[in-house]
């Protein structure tokens, strides 16, 4: 009778060791089939960020492209502004030696109505003829 109870005994640890086995194995099937959704998971991300990388250097490019452009018109302003105040220096100097060469003219024409033609210089009046006479009276 003993050997039947420790049979007995043995068959239901079995039984257990057979269910706890198979509970197991469902639990690995369950982790290998997550390790394969998070291996695509990895993979996606993986080519996301390559992706993104991919458009971060593309942004770069684009930035330096673009600020080497506005650093071309920079520079070019900055030369024609140069070149202006250069010019602007000449119109002053020689407006300067024409007022001191003509004193008497310079008072005559600041002193009248800038709306008649006898304030008017000869290549104003000259310019307005060509446009038609429209203003020729006054302005």
């Amino acid at each position: 009778m003993t050997g039947w109870v420790i049979d007995g005994v043995m068959v239901v640890l079995l039984a257990l060791v057979l269910v706890s086995t198979l509970m197991l194995n469902s639990r690995l099937k369950y982790l290998r089939d997550s390790r394969r959704d998070f291996e695509a998971m990895v993979k996606q991300f993986d080519e996301a960020s390559k992706r993104a990388d991919a458009g971060i250097k593309a942004l770069q490019q684009a930035a330096s492209k673009s600020g080497e452009g506005l650093q071309d018109q920079l520079n070019r302003a900055r030369t024609l502004r140069d070149e202006l105040s250069i010019m602007i220096e000449s119109a002053d100097s020689l407006a300067r030696r024409l007022e001191s060469a003509a004193p008497g003219k310079a008072d005559v024409a600041r002193s009248a109505d800038p709306g008649t033609p006898a304030a008017r210089s000869k290549a104003e009046l000259d310019l307005l003829r060509m446009m038609g006479g429209k203003r020729e009276g006054g302005v």
